[in-house]
């Protein structure tokens, strides 16, 4: 989405996250979140850096690593199906490469994070499926414009 797209135009499967929730204060949960994502793209085209404009066949990648702390809320009225709506705040790592013949042009800065995620938990006895769509939008900073994307994850959490 956004100028994330405008680099790499491709969608990705690359990237997974680690998270941990309380849900002790029902309904309310808290909790934290490690993801990281990586996407990849090669192609032909031109862009600038710094004063000149460089043409070839390119590989470009867009990897961002984000730790939050969320908080959310859960409807656990039913047993079979838990929904969820959850919003994370931290900071964010973003790398960029731009590779073009033997020339590398690489770009790495640190931003920060606004995550929302709207997901489903599904019950089994000792642990959970879960299945989660999060928004990722990384503020602008340094010489790196606002980066935005999306997940879908599934998952499985263990009490």
């Amino acid at each position: 989405m956004g100028n994330t797209a405008d680099f790499n135009k491709k969608f990705t499967g690359r990237g997974f996250s680690i998270d941990a929730r309380y849900r002790g204060f029902k309904p309310l949960r808290i909790g934290g979140s490690f993801s990281y994502v990586d996407f990849q793209e090669k192609r032909d085209t031109t862009f600038e850096y710094g004063n000149a404009t460089l043409g070839g066949m390119q590989v470009r990648e867009t990897a961002a690593s984000t730790l939050t702390g969320y908080v959310g809320v859960a409807w656990d009225k039913g047993k079979h199906a838990i929904p969820y709506l959850r919003v994370g705040i931290g900071p964010s790592r973003v790398w960029q490469r731009v590779d073009v013949g033997v020339s590398r042009f690489i770009s790495e800065s640190w931003h920060f994070a606004v995550v929302p995620e709207l997901g489903v938990e599904l019950p089994l006895r000792r642990c959970m499926i879960l299945i989660a769509a999060r928004y990722n939008f990384i503020a602008a900073g340094g010489d790196t414009p606002t980066q935005s994307f999306m997940n879908f994850s599934a998952g499985v959490g263990f009490e």
